[in-house]
């Protein structure tokens, strides 16, 4: 288990052009978004998705990257239909 420093509702960007702070939100809500697709790809729900739930750790380009935490409710939805192309 790797441990994880930061959460998204700890992110402060006042300091930060505003440049960067867009590029940092554009880099977290796509590993958010990544984390989503891979679990609606296994049919799990996480069922507590927020900001708190959100972890932050450095990437190797000196950003940082989400990761979705908090992962104890996880569970098989059965009622969801995978559609196969």
């Amino acid at each position: 288990m790797e441990w994880i420093e930061g959460v998204l509702i700890d992110l402060d960007l006042s300091a930060v052009s505003t440049l960067e702070a867009t590029r940092t939100v554009g880099t977290v809500a796509d590993g958010l978004f990544a984390a989503i697709q891979e679990l609606q790809l296994h049919r799990l729900v996480h069922g507590d998705i927020r900001a708190a739930n959100v972890g932050l750790r450095e990437s190797v380009g000196g950003g940082c990257e989400a990761v979705l935490i908090d992962l104890d409710r996880l569970r098989k939805d059965h009622s969801m239909t995978v559609r196969v192309r």
